[in-house]
């Protein structure tokens, strides 16, 4: 599991824009991956899912053969190059609370003041910039644009000798 662990200021992306996110592990608990920060990132249920069942399954079902004498080289990379879909998502959903809220909602914002906050309902326009803004910056540094999954299998062929696969790359996209 992830505990408690969540990346910085998800309270408030919650309460901006709600939460059909999961927290995605990059390595599975199942091959040993830890309920860190450095390995925890939000990922939308299709790519948790994805990641699961097209990759991290595999490696297990690979590691478990009879014999016990097959492993895997196994890596995965977030990339973190802006995430238009989620962005929109999210903005979208900001966007559909009634404007009293909206106002609320931004001045709770870190940066917040420096943007010209407290804001209210005459500068009603004001706070809807920031709060967009911030949300497209929060997604893009928060969210993977995708991870990759580079996995090679290796067998102990016998008397120290071991052959391993070349290196089998999988992308998979965090977007709705």
């Amino acid at each position: 599991g992830v505990g408690g662990k969540r990346p910085n200021h998800w309270p408030l992306f919650q309460n901006l824009a709600g939460n059909p996110f999961c927290q995605g592990h990059f390595l599975s608990q199942k091959l040993s991956g830890k309920g860190e920060h450095k390995n925890l990132a939000p990922f939308t249920r299709s790519l948790n899912g994805l990641h699961s069942n097209r990759v991290e399954q595999t490696i297990i079902d690979w590691t478990k053969l009879a014999g016990n004498d097959e492993w895997a080289d196994y890596e995965v990379t977030g990339n973190y190059l802006g995430n238009p879909g989620i962005s929109t998502w999210a903005k979208n959903k900001y966007m559909a609370k009634p404007a009293a809220t909206r106002v609320a909602k931004a001045n709770l914002l870190p940066g917040a003041a420096a943007a010209g906050g407290p804001f209210t309902a005459a500068t009603a326009a004001a706070a809807e910039v920031f709060a967009k803004a911030w949300i497209v910056t929060y997604v893009n540094n928060t969210f993977p644009t995708s991870i990759d999954c580079d996995v090679k299998f290796i067998k102990d062929t016998g008397g120290a000798n071991y052959k391993a696969t070349a290196v089998q790359n999988v992308n998979i996209t965090n977007d709705f």
